[in-house]
């Protein structure tokens, strides 16, 4: 079982170090692996959070059970936020705000925990550091600016942030075929480099 929770934690770093790493740059394949890394771990939270975030998932410290099960589910949202986020789908302000707002319940609520649990204040202040972090990224990515990351990353290819523009304004036949066109155009320059 530590195993399984120590692999969680280096998963989860991983997730939110590349999520961050994302609205800076642009690295081949990143929608996919992204989306998918995200994704699995949205689920995993969501379905398995008291086992994640619990001190013992299947022991008598029940605090830590509905707590884990409430920070899996607060988790799972921000990881959503993140996914719609890094692929600049729609949404994504809906999902980092929500998911923020609860973590920061979440972590009003573990405070409140740890003070009346003192017994078990190591495995608050772990929650509390997760729980910070989870709520400073969920934050920042929420500050991202669609149009500022999409200039950050595609500021060279400005043929692509054209099609793109062009695309959201009016999702006809034509601009879609133009934007595909200005991807095959980006991906043929980007990756022949």
């Amino acid at each position: 079982m530590k195993i399984l929770k120590r692999l969680e934690l280096i998963g989860f770093s991983l997730v939110l170090l590349l999520s961050l790493l994302s609205v800076f740059v642009d690295y081949e394949g990143q929608s996919i692996i992204l989306g998918l890394l995200l994704s699995l771990g949205a689920f995993a939270y969501f379905f398995g959070g008291f086992f994640f975030f619990s001190k013992s998932p299947f022991l008598s410290y029940k605090p830590s059970v509905g707590f884990g099960v409430f920070m899996g589910i607060t988790t799972s949202i921000v990881l959503v936020g993140l996914m719609f986020r890094t692929n600049m789908f729609d949404g994504a302000e809906v999902m980092l705000l929500t998911g923020s707002a609860l973590t920061g319940a979440c972590l009003l609520l573990a405070t409140v925990l740890m003070v009346k649990a003192p017994e078990h204040k190591s495995y608050w202040r772990l929650t509390l550091i997760r729980l910070g972090t989870l709520l400073v990224i969920g934050l920042f990515m929420y500050t991202q600016n669609r149009d500022v990351v999409m200039q950050r990353k595609y500021g060279d290819y400005p043929f692509y942030l054209e099609a793109v523009d062009n695309f959201r304004a009016d999702p006809s036949d034509e601009n879609h075929e133009e934007l595909i066109k200005a991807i095959h155009k980006l991906d043929s320059l980007r990756y022949a480099e």
